[in-house]
């Protein structure tokens, strides 16, 4: 299967801010923009000595993360050089141009998040923006995790947001076997068709209005497992609670473990 080719189908008919010049993603454009502030505030960018800044965004989609922090820092007084990986060569076309209309350097790479050990360079900030945890397992998620920490530079910042699914899914509304959602005039519905207890993902079908359907599988991240797993790769992490949209700003990276290290248990079924 081509990951690539399926998460560009899904988000051509999944309800997500993807277009910077809509009056929703420019709604979302500042609001990230504001978070930008708040996992780095002035106080904290006055003890950066250096004045130019290699940042990697991961999972970048249209760039809002990496583009927002981008302009922020700009305006700051830094000079900022900003990568941004995905799989989705569409999204990322979109992300560049968005990037260059905000006037920031700008590069793109067409990249599984699975394989970052591919990047042959280290970043000031690594953000992972977009609440894009429910498209990794526990096991690929340490992966990644583990890349970003071999991926910073001393002194350096891993910056992602996150919710947490498991209070709001689970607790508030429970787990829906089928599920309309809509936003922004796009509307789509998803239906349970199975779940992998080795894996813990949940697997859906998305089914749009025009009959275009995909299958995504998705796993239900809550924040303490999340910032517990960062425990693991870095020394200091910082949870910032923003009305149960959280930033997880985290520093000191343990390299110790390296994604290679990391794997999936021999799974043995007994009669």
């Amino acid at each position: 299967m081509d990951k690539g080719k399926n998460l560009e189908d899904f988000y051509n008919i999944f309800p997500w801010d993807s277009e910077p010049e809509s009056e929703s993603g420019k709604a979302y454009y500042e609001f990230t923009g504001k978070m930008m502030e708040l996992a780095l505030p002035p106080e904290v960018l006055k003890g950066i000595k250096k004045k130019n800044l290699d940042i990697l965004e991961v999972c970048a989609g249209a760039g809002f993360g990496g583009v927002a922090l981008g302009e922020y820092l700009k305006k700051k007084g830094f000079r900022v050089k900003l990568l941004m990986t995905d799989l989705r060569a569409d999204a990322l076309e979109h992300a560049q141009k968005f990037a260059k209309r905000k006037g920031l350097e700008a590069e793109v790479k067409v990249m599984d998040a699975l394989q970052l050990k591919n990047l042959k360079q280290k970043f000031d900030v690594v953000l992972f923006w977009g609440l894009s945890t429910p498209h990794f397992n526990p096991h690929e998620l340490l992966r990644v995790f583990s890349s970003f920490a071999h991926l910073l530079k001393r002194g350096g910042f891993f910056i992602m947001d996150e919710a947490d699914r498991r209070g709001s899914i689970f607790l508030k509304t429970g787990y829906k076997f089928a599920l309309g959602e809509e936003k922004g005039g796009r509307f789509v519905m998803s239906f349970h068709t199975g779940y992998n207890p080795y894996t813990g993902m949940f697997r859906r079908r998305y089914v749009s209005p025009d009959g275009s359907n995909f299958v995504q599988e998705i796993y239900l991240w809550g924040i303490a497992e999340v910032s517990a797993m960062l425990s693991i790769f870095f020394k200091k992490v910082k949870l910032l609670d923003i009305s149960a949209h959280y930033i997880i700003v985290s520093q000191n990276p343990f390299t110790g473990i390296s994604p290679e290290d990391i794997k999936e248990p021999v799974i043995e079924r007994l009669k």
